[in-house]
């Protein structure tokens, strides 16, 4: 079986080839989420909230897609320190 990889967007280790993976969040990372969802709903960013919200909903035990996670640390972090909401 040929392992996975992928090129990363993470500024971080952009251009760095890593492996396909699932992640687990943290009850404190879906405890953020859900945290930007309560804020998003209040300002009419509807959508921002549903995602963020299913995101912070996850059981125990689930996991993402390192890209999806990626993704939602990403838009978060751009919430915290500039409060900025993308559609």
């Amino acid at each position: 079986m040929q392992k996975q990889t992928r090129v990363a967007t993470n500024p971080a280790t952009l251009g760095k080839q890593l492996d396909v993976q699932d992640i687990e969040p943290t009850a404190h990372e879906k405890s953020e989420w859900y945290r930007m969802a309560l804020h998003a709903y209040s300002q009419g960013y509807n959508s921002v909230g549903h995602k963020f919200s299913c995101a912070a909903a996850m059981r125990a035990g689930d996991k993402i897609s390192l890209r999806d996670f990626d993704l939602l640390q990403y838009e978060y972090r751009n919430w915290l320190c500039f409060n900025e909401l993308k559609q």
